[in-house]
């Protein structure tokens, strides 16, 4: 993961003491409450095992402080998506029963024809 750019960033959280050489200053968004929100971006690697189900994981130094993931710019893309795709499957299966009802109807309308046939004939 690499850190990325946050919009509204109102503050830069620097490396932890010791780790200057390790850790890359971190523009953050500080909010009233005490959150500090951070921007990672995954590689596209990352992104790939991702998407083959592997999980995120956070490591944290020191005693775990209260924390919160989640996902923000893609999510309402991938959320469309999935709508879409809910969306796309329910009128498959609206065409899936239609063409079983054009299919037994049309089966139907042959048995009328042979019976309407054989009444005809008969009455030679």
């Amino acid at each position: 993961m690499n850190p990325g750019s946050i919009e509204g960033a109102n503050a830069v959280m620097g490396a932890p003491k010791g780790m200057e050489d390790d850790c890359a200053s971190l523009p953050i968004i500080r909010t009233d409450d005490g959150w500090q929100i951070s921007r990672w971006d995954p590689t596209p690697e990352e992104r790939s095992a991702i998407h083959k189900g592997a999980y995120v994981r956070l490591w944290v130094m020191g005693p775990h402080p209260v924390i919160s993931i989640d996902t923000a710019g893609a999510l309402i893309a991938t959320s469309t998506v999935a709508m879409l795709q809910r969306q796309l499957n329910a009128e498959r299966d609206k065409v899936a029963l239609l063409r079983q009802a054009l299919e037994r109807l049309q089966s139907s309308a042959q048995g009328i024809d042979r019976i309407t046939q054989i009444a005809l004939d008969a009455t030679k």
